[in-house]
């Protein structure tokens, strides 16, 4: 279903965009009144339809067709969470049966720029961590909120969960034998933590799942959320996603953006017992992320992962 696939793939995408207003036409009827929508196709690992109504700024909602399992889930994690983050995080409204073995999934569109719109719009390097700041302070609302649920801890082991990564990994992505070796340093560094108690983690949160306006920052899909509960997870995605993403006039490097996220936990004395070991816990998350990207569509991203882990691990763990 990528563009340029050929006249099958080109019909088959026009069919489930249709297939989307129907959707929303049959069990969300009151989001859209008769109105004239239009849809538009969001190229995603899982591909979601945005249905917008008078207002071309703001999607009515969101449609996802999946299997029932999967859109279950994220039913559920979203029915549990929003009430806590009401307009910051989108509404389930609907899981419906749709044929062909798929069911369809409705959430609330949620109003904001895209990252493409805040990258076109950010001139200035202070800008930028501004973005950053916002998209923290987002964040730590929806750590509160997982953590009022109580239903998302987990008793994890850190450096097992590490070297599973790291396993994992080494069957399917080619690492620099230096880099295994200080990926593996960092896991044994963890050792000592023993297990700990943690929360789940949104999985993937970056830039490109934030919409901004004003200063206020929503979140957006939850996929993958409660995949990991390592800590630091989700402060290291923001990390990354800014790096890959930042505009021309930005110089900043991920260490600038760590080092910030890192004052800002120390300001307000959270992670204690952690901050020592936050080296090994964001090389976890880059090993993890690679993980996710086995698809062979995600070469490039994959690459430019390895990359970063190689930076990383060269920068943060002594051998």
């Amino acid at each position: 279903m990528r563009p340029g696939g050929g006249g099958g793939d080109r019909d088959r995408q026009a069919l489930v965009i249709l297939e989307a207003e129907d959707a929303v036409r049959r069990f969300a009827p009151q989001l859209v009144k008769g109105e004239t929508l239009s849809v538009a196709r969001v190229q995603t690992t899982r591909p979601k339809y945005l249905v917008f109504g008078a207002n071309p700024e703001t999607p009515v909602c969101v449609v996802q067709f999946g299997a029932f399992d999967e859109l279950e889930r994220l039913h559920h994690i979203l029915q549990r969470l929003e009430p806590h983050l009401p307009a910051l995080i989108p509404k389930a409204i609907a899981l419906e049966p749709y044929g062909r073995g798929l069911h369809a999934h409705i959430q609330g569109g949620l109003a904001g720029a895209p990252w493409f719109r805040i990258r076109q719009e950010c001139r200035t390097e202070r800008r930028w961590m501004e973005i950053l700041n916002l998209s923290v302070d987002a964040l730590r609302q929806l750590q509160s909120a997982v953590r009022k649920e109580g239903c998302w801890t987990r008793t994890v082991s850190p450096a097992d969960e590490l070297r599973t990564q790291l396993q994992l990994s080494l069957r399917h992505i080619s690492i620099p034998d230096d880099t295994v070796r200080r990926v593996n340093a960092a896991a044994d560094s963890l050792d000592c933590l023993g297990k700990i108690e943690s929360q789940a983690q949104h999985g993937d949160f970056a830039l490109n799942n934030l919409l901004i306006q004003n200063k206020v920052v929503r979140i957006i899909d939850f996929d993958e959320f409660g995949m990991t509960f390592m800590p630091y997870h989700d402060e290291t995605g923001v990390a990354l996603s800014l790096l890959a993403l930042a505009p021309a006039a930005v110089n900043a490097t991920v260490f600038d953006y760590l080092a910030a996220i890192r004052q800002e936990r120390r300001d307000r004395r959270d992670g204690a017992g952690l901050d020592e070991h936050l080296p090994a816990l964001i090389i976890h998350h880059v090993v993890w992320r690679l993980n996710q990207s086995r698809d062979r569509r995600r070469e490039e991203v994959k690459a430019w992962l390895v990359g970063v882990l190689c930076m990383l691990a060269s920068h943060l763990i002594r051998l």
